[in-house]
């Protein structure tokens, strides 16, 4: 009798872990993985209106825009949400790679690098590392 006791407190408990389990997995937000994104930089309105405007970076347009996205297909863009809007509007209508952290629920990327095509050739144009050196060599206190 005392064996089906233990048998059976262990089984609830099994079911009990078993469920926090689950509903753990079920409540923890989608995560961010590693990986890269390749498209043309545009103003965030007209990516969500699916026409190509400003029209070049002379465009008066590109000053009223205050949100660059790396649209990748028609209708299908990434926001990049830790670059400034200056960083993406100097690339504007160039074809970019980004890596970095990307959340396809959102549709971000949290850029590391980011890469302009130049004469066929990927030229880093922005990294993190880039950041980190130049906040060295100007806050240094000596």
């Amino acid at each position: 009798m005392r064996n089906k006791i233990l048998c059976s407190v262990g089984g609830k408990q099994k079911r009990a872990v078993l469920f926090f389990v689950c509903a753990t997995l079920f409540l923890t937000p989608v995560l961010s993985f590693a990986g890269q994104v390749e498209g043309v930089v545009r103003g965030l309105n007209c990516a969500i209106k699916g026409i190509s405007c400003p029209i070049d970076k002379q465009d008066p347009v590109i000053a009223t825009e205050r949100t660059f996205v790396i649209v990748t297909a028609p209708g299908a863009y990434y926001l990049v949400p830790n670059l400034d809007r200056a960083v993406l509007a100097r690339h504007y209508d160039e074809n970019v790679r980004l890596n970095g952290k990307v959340n396809q629920k959102y549709k971000t990327i949290t850029a590391d690098t980011l890469q302009v095509k130049r004469q066929g050739k990927w030229v880093t144009t922005y990294s993190q590392a880039m950041v980190d050196q130049w906040e060295a060599d100007n806050n240094s206190d000596s």
